[in-house]
């Protein structure tokens, strides 16, 4: 094998290396991450379990994730009463009170820790 050949030899290798690690194995990590349930947002609040804070007939707070949040329920709950969030409108959760059967630990990717920038509100909202 004379240098030349040598040389091309060595910077395909390099070129097809570059491109498994910058190409193919981030669209191989993305696609399978579609896949995954969602962290953040609203979509990651449904099925979680609160604990209520205040409650006042119909609405309240609830603690979840570290913060707190408006809840509003049919059912009557009282403070220190687990809930489930079902759904969430706006920066409102819609909750019903824990049968017990709630799902509490759903598989997840490891998300950056804090509060969600979406529908979070500060304690200090509240006084």
């Amino acid at each position: 094998m004379t240098a030349t050949e040598l040389i091309v030899a060595l910077l395909v290798g390099v070129a097809l290396v570059e491109l498994v690690e910058h190409v193919l194995l981030p669209l191989i990590f993305a696609l399978k991450g579609r896949k995954l349930p969602p962290t953040t947002g609203p979509e990651a609040m449904a099925g979680k379990v609160v604990e209520v804070r205040q409650w006042a007939e119909t609405g309240g707070h609830v603690f979840v994730d570290g913060a707190l949040w408006k809840a509003v329920s049919e059912s009557r709950l009282a403070r220190g009463d687990r809930a489930v969030v079902r759904s969430v409108n706006g920066l409102t959760l819609w909750v019903e009170p824990d049968s017990g059967d709630a799902v509490t630990h759903r598989p997840t990717r490891t998300a950056r820790a804090g509060p969600s920038a979406v529908g979070h509100c500060s304690v200090g909202a509240l006084s």
